[in-house]
Formats: C-alpha cells, structure tokens, sequence
C-alpha cells in the first residue's frame, strides 16, 4: 500500500492498532542510533530527522520530554562513557551511583533520590502542538531497567537471590518516582496521548 494514500492518520492508525481494531495498514515506530539517523539524513537530503519517518512512511510515535533541571548530570546520576567502534560510538555506564552499597542505611545516608521537582513540565505543552500529528506517548516506566543502570547487572540479581529487603526498597523507591513523573505528565497531556510504556 502506498503510504501516502492511507486513508486513516498516523494518531488513528496507533490507537488503532493499540486498541486491537483493523487498520488501513500496519502501525509502525523506528528507533535508530544517531549514526543510522545521519545516514538517512544525508540520503534524503534533509536536516529535519521528521522528514526521514515523512519518507519512509512511519507513523512515529514521540515521547514527551520535560526539561531535566535537577542538581546532577541526569536523573539517577549515572556517569556514562563513549565506547567508539567502526562507524560511530555508543554510551555505557561508567559510574552506577548505587553499586557500592549494601544496606539501605548506607543508600540513605549518600544518594538522593529524585523528585519530580526536578522537571519543569511546562515544556510539555509545546511539544504536544509541535507534534500533534504524531502519535504521543505520554512517559516511560520500566522498574528493571532503571535498577540495572543504577545498581549493574551482577548486583541486582545478587540483590534479587538474597537481599530481599535490599531489592523491595530499591523497587519501590524507583517506582514512586516513576508513577509520579508519569501523573504529572498526564495531568497536562489528558487525552491527547496514545499511550505510555510501563
């Protein structure tokens, strides 16, 4: 199907599809690392990383993102580091704030957990008029992911086989954060997003 001939728009098509209705045509996202992203730039002869999705027919769904004004680098105050390799780089965690701890004594004494203070979510109303033809996806909550990036791999799953405790409090603690970053966000957007990850 010629995708400049569907017949329902790109917000449709996901709520569709989200929703298990029948659709004009596949939904469809893309993800790509910044070194993919410059190479379709240059093929379409564009600066404008929406005219990519405009060409290859993605429906694109774009994630709202308050402005981050907290006192560290970022939210959970990891350090990262730029591993090159042929053709670009990517980054990984250099420094997981939580790794060297073993009680949650010593967690409270020496990390500061975020708040949604941290945010200014008034930028979200911007970014909804900007994309307003594109599907919205309201926040992003994955419990797993943020504590492996604070507390690595191997200690987590130590925590997990025999640090319950230990491994309760981190969950939860991510988990109050994250559901209160998320209803703020909602709170603005109401309706006119799609959906959000959780």
């Amino acid at each position: 199907m010629d995708h400049k001939k569907s017949q329902m728009t790109k917000k449709e098509r996901f709520k569709a599809a989200i929703s298990l209705q029948e659709t004009d045509r596949l939904a469809t996202d893309m993800w790509a690392v910044p070194e993919v992203i410059q190479s379709l730039k240059k093929y379409f002869g564009t600066e404008d990383e929406f005219d990519i999705y405009e060409n290859l027919g993605i429906d694109k769904a774009v994630p709202l993102q308050p402005k981050f004004i907290g006192p560290r680098e970022n939210v959970w105050g990891i350090k990262y580091r730029t591993i090159p390799f042929n053709g670009g780089s990517y980054e990984e965690p250099s420094l997981q704030p939580l790794a060297g701890y073993e009680t949650i004594d010593e967690i409270e004494a020496n990390y500061i957990w975020p708040t949604t203070d941290w945010y200014d979510y008034s930028v979200i109303e911007d970014q909804l008029k900007k994309y307003r033809d594109y599907p919205i996806e309201a926040s992003y909550i994955a419990l797993m992911y943020f504590y492996d990036q604070i507390r690595g791999t191997e200690q987590m799953m130590v925590d997990f086989a025999l640090n319950e405790e230990l491994a309760a409090y981190i969950l939860h603690k991510i988990h109050t954060f994250s559901t209160a970053h998320m209803k703020k966000i909602l709170e603005i957007v109401g309706d006119r997003a799609e959906y959000g990850q959780v």
